[in-house]
């Protein structure tokens, strides 16, 4: 767990300014890098699988913009929750 915690605050810690609609689409490209409009866990890295698990909420092995967006939202949502 404490791994999963680590490598969700590494991975978008590097994206924290990208907080509303267009931050997100920006951060999101920074990881679609061959822009087919989703991350693959060779696009996020393999040391990252576990934060890639949780990210691809519908588990097909891909992270789609909207799963990056929601994610993005509920980490907005909690820290503005704090």
């Amino acid at each position: 767990m404490k791994l999963r915690a680590l490598a969700l605050i590494a991975l978008f810690a590097m994206s924290t300014a990208a907080l509303a609609g267009e931050g997100h689409k920006k951060g999101f490209a920074k990881y679609d890098a061959n822009g087919d409009g989703f991350i693959s866990l060779e696009e996020l890295g393999a040391n990252k699988a576990e934060k890639f698990a949780k990210l691809d909420s519908d588990g097909d092995g891909l992270i789609s913009k909207a799963e990056y967006h929601e994610y993005k939202a509920m980490k907005k949502k909690k820290r503005d929750e704090a």
